[in-house]
Order: structure tokens, then C-alpha cells, then sequence
């Protein structure tokens, strides 16, 4: 892949990164002492979170024998992290100008099903005319997710239930952000590949790509769907053998 995407792939690197050292200095800082046993396990469970989204919470606290109470508590605080984190994102991504064009944006991305991928190759003529309106709803649809991220988490909930798990993801996303800045200012990083590839990592694909969306960054919706499609199945397996064994 580095053949193909040499930036983007400097950019996921570099968030990945920020992410395991933002989550050993929040472990530092706020080691949950109160769940118990739990708590290095939340801790791992929300850093794979933070490396690709909820699919990987789930899957690593499963695996690892999370207390399904602390398994919703984390969800919640993940839910209120990523509805302020995602914000935060935007502010900093609001001077990054849209791309010039967008009616290519279909054109790049992997397919979503296989009979929508092959019914638009085979009749690109009589489908062509369903791009636009394809591409508006799909935004409204990714609008509409955010806000049901959003209301789905209760700062006060949160905070009564198990504070030192809001307070340990807030630290663990102040950090990998401050990092991915940092980063890419030293190595002169593109901030717009930086911030999608920080957006795919806390939220997953699904964010990324509708950031991308939302801003015009079209010739990076790609990246988002590309991450979904290599390694969340690669996530599974590897919960899969670990569960099952060989």
C-alpha cells in the first residue's frame, strides 16, 4: 500500500501511534483503579476503539473478558468522546478549502455491494444520472449518524456512573490529538490527511468517510472505505482465532 498511498499511509502511522502512546499516558494518569481488574482491559478495549472504531471495542472486550457493565459504561464515554472529538475535528478542519471538482466522487470508491458495482459498470449511461442524488442523501444519511452518536451519550450519565473512564478516554484523545499536531508539523504532514486519517481511527470508516464527504475531500473518500474493507475483517479473524484457536 505504501506504493499506492505513501502519505495517507504516513498519516495512519502517525495517528496509530498517538493513539497507543495517548492511551499508556492516560493509563498513567487515570489507571481506573476502581473497576478493578477491568480496568487495564477498558483501557485496551477503547484504544482499539481508537484505531479503528466500535467494531474493535466490541471484539476486544470480548475477547479479553470485559464486565458487561463497564463494556456499556465505555460505550457511553465513547459515544460523548467522539461527538465532542468529532467537533473539534471540524473547527480544525474548517480553513482546509473543499477539492476543486466533485463530480468524480462515485468514481473512487470501493463497491459498497457488488450488484451496485457491477449494475453501474455495465449501465454507466442509465446510472449515471442517480450520482447526485446518491451523493446528497448519503450525506444527509452521515449527518444523521452523527447526531444519533451524539445523543446517545450523556455527559452527566457518564460522569456518575464511572467518571474515571470519561476522564481516562478525554486524556487518551487530548493526547493522541496534541500528538497527530505535533507530528504533523514536524514531519510536515498534509493536515487534511491527518485529520481524516485521526477521524477514521476514533470514529472508523464511517465517520472518516463522512467527513470527507461533508468537506469535499473527495479523492479521500477512498481512504475511509479502503480501512473498512482491510482491517476490520483482519480484526475479526484474529478475534475469531483468538476465541476458537486453531
Amino acid at each position: 500500500m505504501m506504493m499506492f498511498f505513501p502519505a495517507a499511509e504516513c498519516a495512519q502511522f502517525a495517528v496509530k501511534f498517538a493513539t497507543i502512546f495517548g492511551t499508556t499516558v492516560a493509563f498513567l494518569m487515570v489507571p481506573m483503579r476502581s473497576l478493578g481488574p477491568d480496568n487495564w482491559k477498558i483501557a485496551a478495549a477503547l484504544m482499539g476503539s481508537y484505531i479503528g472504531g466500535s467494531v474493535n471495542y466490541v471484539a476486544i472486550s470480548e475477547a479479553l473478558g470485559t464486565s458487561p457493565s463497564v463494556v456499556a459504561t465505555g460505550v457511553a464515554a465513547d459515544n460523548v468522546i467522539c461527538a465532542i472529538y468529532f467537533m473539534v475535528l471540524f473547527a480544525l478542519a474548517s480553513k482546509i478549502p473543499p477539492e476543486a471538482s466533485a463530480s468524480t466522487i462515485g468514481s473512487s470508491l470501493p463497491a459498497i455491494t457488488a450488484m451496485v458495482v457491477i449494475l453501474a459498470t455495465a449501465f454507466p449511461t442509465q446510472f449515471a444520472h442517480l450520482a447526485p442524488a446518491g451523493d446528497t442523501i448519503a450525506l444527509v444519511l452521515m449527518q444523521v449518524f452523527f447526531a444519533v452518536v451524539g445523543a446517545s451519550g450523556s455527559i452527566r450519565n457518564v460522569i456518575n456512573t464511572a467518571p474515571s473512564i470519561f476522564l481516562f478516554a478525554l486524556v487518551q484523545v487530548t493526547v493522541h490529538l496534541a500528538v497527530v499536531l505535533g507530528l504533523g508539523k514536524l514531519l510536515n504532514f498534509d493536515l487534511k490527511l491527518l485529520l481524516l486519517a485521526s477521524n477514521a481511527n476514533i470514529g472508523g470508516p464511517t465517520t472518516a468517510c463522512g467527513m470527507a464527504s461533508a468537506k469535499g475531500w473527495n479523492s479521500l473518500l477512498f481512504l475511509g472505505f479502503l480501512q473498512a474493507f482491510l482491517e476490520l475483517p483482519l480484526l475479526l479473524s484474529l478475534h475469531w482465532f483468538w476465541n476458537n484457536g486453531p
